[in-house]
């Protein structure tokens, strides 16, 4: 309702509209008041005789009720609204969360400093779920609870020699001594032990080799093989254990056995094949044959554990190409790859088929080593320092001097990756951001680590 010159209520035509209201942007805040001509007349003095107006007004109660009616209107209009958005990147954001989480290398936000437990003399195997894997130079290998850093459970090594390692489940080859903790999914803990012992006092002491898988989480035995001699090598094999071994008159054990369904077959070559004291040498080849090499040489069918003549000719070798150094913590569902050349490195993603795509170059220098693809930022190592780069257009975002003759792990939680930075007299761990490289916090490691 608008009011005349002259004092006479109206409800008719309207002025036109300026002409810049047509281009003009919407309103985004509108203050408005309802006024209603239901509420009971208040006499007001009479305005050019009978044309007088009597004016309407209204009480404050019911305008301030009112007013929180629209008020309460708009919210939930606005509600319907911005809901289903948050809701939508909500959504998002947990469906990337969940990407990241899985991916090895990824740790638990880190807020502040300073761990709540230490544990000294000790290396670390791994972690599996919330049991941190230690060994120590006792020959004993325990499970510590990763809140309180309390034993959950302890093997003793027996003999004089011993060593563990986490076997992941989509891993093949050679188990080494020392893993990293950061393979997916480690399924078992195998351990070995070598010394001499015997299992009834009344027999003499033999040299020999304890292959144990324990569950991780529970320290529990799976499984075991035992042999006579010293250990050549240990492989994993589509999900079987090959223990080599090698007896003290030189003949060559080889045992395939898987911890659940037990042995598949086992092979002792004929004596004078190994080296007195010492093992040889073992060679895998193609993943179809073994070959240990020292006075003699004996090649193993790795399929059924028979003897073969020889090994298999070189031609006869299946040639596998090299794969593309990825980073190890991403949460890109195309991985980033690292292609390095003479004239610099090729920063690629995969294409159809065997394709490629190359989003953009390094220069020749120092060979940058991928750490983590995450949050649209590339961290690549270089000799003593860290460098991010914009994962799109290989702008350079950040960079961060190490700690000289240490690589930096590939630890992230997504918002932060830890990193050694050089300090006084020690190294010192880093939490540094992301997004713009400024630390978060610092602190000094022991000496030695």
């Amino acid at each position: 309702m608008w009011r005349r010159p002259d004092g006479v209520a109206s409800v008719g035509s309207r002025l036109p509209p300026p002409p810049w209201l047509a281009a003009a942007p919407t309103v985004r805040e509108v203050e408005v008041e309802l006024v209603e001509d239901v509420e009971p007349a208040v006499p007001a003095a009479p305005s050019g005789g009978r044309g007088g107006v009597r004016e309407r007004t209204t009480p404050p109660r019911a305008r301030a009720r009112r007013r929180a009616l629209l008020v309460a209107t708009a919210g939930v209009l606005v509600a319907a609204v911005v809901v289903p958005l948050n809701v939508a990147t909500e959504a998002r954001s947990s469906a990337a969360a969940a990407r990241l989480a899985a991916v090895p290398g990824v740790l638990d936000p880190v807020v502040v400093p300073g761990p709540p437990w230490s544990r000294d003399g000790v290396v670390l195997l791994g972690v599996v779920d919330d049991v941190v894997l230690v060994a120590s130079a006792g020959h004993r290998v325990e499970g510590l609870d990763a809140r309180t850093g309390a034993v959950r459970w302890a093997e003793e090594e027996q003999g004089t020699a011993g060593w563990c390692a986490l076997v992941p489940t989509d891993h093949e080859g050679v188990v080494q001594e020392r893993t990293t903790p950061w393979r997916p999914d480690p399924s078992s803990l195998v351990c070995h032990r070598t010394g001499w012992w015997t299992d009834d006092p009344d027999d003499a002491v033999r040299r020999r080799v304890l292959v144990q898988v324990l569950e991780p989480t529970s320290g529990r035995s799976a499984a075991a093989v035992q042999e006579d001699g010293r250990l050549v090598l240990t492989l994993q094999l589509q999900g079987d254990l090959v223990v080599v071994v090698a007896r003290d008159d030189g003949a060559v054990v080889a045992h395939r056995w898987h911890p659940a369904s037990g042995t598949r077959w086992r092979t002792v070559s004929e004596p004078g094949v190994a080296t007195p004291d010492a093992a040889g040498t073992a060679v895998l080849q193609d993943g179809r044959t073994l070959t240990v090499r020292g006075d003699g040489r004996v090649t193993f069918a790795l399929a059924d554990g028979g003897e073969l003549p020889s090994h298999v000719p070189a031609l006869a070798r299946r040639r596998t190409g090299t794969r593309p150094p990825s980073p190890v913590v991403t949460d890109a569902v195309a991985p980033l790859a690292l292609v390095h050349r003479s004239d610099g490195t090729r920063v690629v993603v995969p294409g159809p088929g065997r394709a490629v795509r190359e989003l953009w170059r390094l220069p020749a220098g120092p060979r940058p080593e991928p750490v983590v693809d995450v949050a649209g930022v590339l961290v690549v190592a270089r000799t003593a320092e860290v460098v991010a780069h914009d994962r799109a257009s290989g702008r350079e975002v950040w960079r961060t001097r190490t700690a000289a003759g240490v690589q930096p792990a590939p630890l992230t939680d997504g918002e932060v990756v830890l990193v050694p930075v050089p300090g006084r007299g020690t190294t010192d761990l880093a939490a540094v951001r992301l997004d713009d490289g400024g630390q978060e916090w610092r602190v000094a490691l022991p000496r030695g680590a």
